[in-house]
């Protein structure tokens, strides 16, 4: 059973949805945790995309305390995912006060050029690194898999596409491939340090604030698809951003009760940018047609429909923004489904 990938699967993309709001707490003041921090030292040098999630604001709004807790806590209390977080002493909600999603080139095409090599997943709070070593071990030796090097080099491969390593007391690092643990553990030991290939990254970065709970931003070098094609070498070809009309694209959610979430596509010229529009805009009618058709037999997918339920598109200027909202009742159903669906 693979209960380490669906357990960290469910808590990703349930983070990733709930993680848009920007905390409203009265009478106290919200806790603040700095941006990036030291996390930036683990980016890869080709980094074209990151997402930036804040816990700790998460957990400290009303929307959470209100409508989220009940649901969070009962999806942490499943079969899985306490069979996951018990074991190396964590726990999500307490320990852990940012996680960030890092993308490059290199995430997405192999050395080969071949399959996706998947992100680096950085989580970032207060780890007993005794107890999280001992029960990695224990969950290594439990499904079969592999641990490689000690102490803080140790890289443990819980399933075929899943390995973790702790950095330190502070950081532990997730990918589904254990090459890019290997060097996150080298620059945590100063071997190795990140050195930004695309200066659009450096001044992406900067813009992040620390003010809400999460961010995304992406460069023009970014990954923006791909096409294969028989009768060619390499059969594969990835296009970017850039060449998909856009010179970058952010986003953000922010919200009381319900969370508003917009992301925006600014273009890279006139032609480019009424060519890349239209894209999303058919992809996006495409995918919510899909999302309808496959919830009638799909309760998850139902629930990801309401959630996704609203969303406009308009073009401003030169950019494409993409507007939605989650509704707080809806997030709730959401989150139960998933719990629902990991613990069949």
């Amino acid at each position: 059973m693979h209960f380490v990938r669906y357990a960290l699967l469910a808590l990703s993309s349930l983070v990733v949805t709930l993680a848009s709001l920007e905390a409203r707490q009265e009478p106290e003041p919200e806790p603040r945790t700095p941006g990036l921090g030291k996390l930036a030292k683990y980016f890869f040098d080709d980094t074209e995309s990151v997402m930036a999630i804040n816990v700790k604001r998460l957990v400290a709004s009303q929307l959470y305390r209100k409508q989220l807790q009940k649901p969070v806590e009962k999806f942490l209390a499943t079969p899985i995912m306490a069979g996951f977080f018990k074991p190396i002493g964590v726990s999500p909600i307490r320990d852990i006060d940012q996680i960030v999603i890092v993308m490059g080139r290199s995430t997405w095409v192999a050395p080969d050029g071949g399959r996706d090599m998947g992100p680096i997943v950085l989580f970032h709070g207060r780890f007993d690194e005794k107890k999280m070593h001992a029960g990695l071990e224990k969950l290594v030796e439990g499904v079969g898999k592999k641990l490689e090097g000690k102490g803080r080099s140790a890289i443990y491969e819980i399933e075929a596409e899943t390995s973790i390593g702790v950095l330190d007391g502070s950081t532990v690092a997730l990918s589904p491939y254990k090459g890019f643990i290997n060097e996150a553990i080298q620059k945590a030991e100063g071997k190795k340090r990140t050195k930004l290939k695309h200066k659009s990254m450096q001044a992406a970065l900067a813009s992040l604030r620390d003010d809400v709970v999460a961010q995304y931003v992406g460069v023009g070098e970014m990954y923006a698809g791909d096409e294969y094609h028989k009768d060619r070498k390499p059969s594969r070809q990835v296009f970017t951003l850039q060449e998909r009309g856009f010179s970058k694209v952010l986003g953000q959610v922010v919200g009381g009760d319900d969370l508003n979430w917009t992301l925006t596509f600014t273009g890279k010229d006139k032609e480019g940018f009424a060519r890349g529009s239209k894209m999303i805009e058919t992809g996006m009618e495409a995918m919510l047609a899909a999302l309808k058709r496959v919830g009638d037999r799909d309760p998850l997918a139902r629930e990801v429909g309401k959630l996704m339920t609203g969303v406009k598109m308009r073009r401003q200027d030169q950019t494409l923004i993409m507007e939605g909202t989650y509704k707080g009742a809806d997030l709730a159903a959401f989150i139960n489904e998933v719990a629902r669906m990991i613990s069949r």
